[in-house]
């Protein structure tokens, strides 16, 4: 299940995409980054992710550690 958050974590904006677009018409450019950005770098993660996967770091771990990065990432916007 931690992997399904994981893995889902870039999905749930989505649905709002047009809702900003519209609230905000000028920053179009800019809002568009908010799923383009996060699917970049997981594509980055998976492969570094795949490079040291059941070898150098266990499974469990690597479960762990996306699940605080994703949990930091998708609470960090209330504190700004």
């Amino acid at each position: 299940m931690t992997l399904y958050f994981v893995s889902m974590a870039i999905t749930v904006v989505t649905p709002a995409m047009a809702t900003f677009m519209e609230h905000w018409p000028d920053k179009a450019e800019y809002i568009s980054y908010i799923s383009t950005l996060p699917t970049l770098f997981i594509v980055i993660g998976t492969f570094l992710a795949g490079a040291v996967m059941g070898r150098k770091i266990k499974y469990r771990t690597l479960a762990i550690i996306a699940s605080v990065i994703a949990l930091i990432g998708g609470v960090a916007p209330a504190f700004q």
